[in-house]
């Protein structure tokens, strides 16, 4: 029984380390149309909103609601954004200061890398 209960404590906490650890800002390089180098900022809140800044200059270009269920993190632009409505799912991990993100499904071609990238902790 202690064993038992010291298992269902250790499940819950690594559940709840792995939903904390995504929370705070986050920062991708992406080539623009031109090749030259583009910064990204994505924003991960507690309250399971995130906010986008292209090229980090103070201005939000995209917000939404995310949720992560297990190792999946799924993210939806807010209506009010004027892009893509549907839902992308990935599977994700942090990894020291980066968080991984891997497309699962996401029609949102704005939104989704070709394979999976990584961001660095801000």
């Amino acid at each position: 029984m202690r064993t038992l209960s010291l298992l269902i404590v250790f499940s819950f906490f690594s559940a709840t380390y792995a939903s904390d650890g995504v929370i705070g800002d986050w920062l991708i390089t992406t080539p623009d149309e031109n090749g030259d180098p583009m910064d990204w900022q994505l924003t991960l809140s507690e309250d399971g909103s995130y906010q986008v800044d292209i090229m980090v200059d103070g201005s939000i270009d995209v917000n939404g609601k995310y949720w992560i269920e297990g190792k999946q993190i799924t993210f939806q632009n807010a209506e009010e954004c004027g892009c893509c409505d549907h839902k992308g799912v990935y599977k994700f991990w942090v990894e020291n200061d980066k968080l991984w993100v891997d497309p699962i499904d996401d029609k949102c071609e704005l939104r989704k890398p070709p394979h999976k990238v990584y961001f660095t902790k801000a």
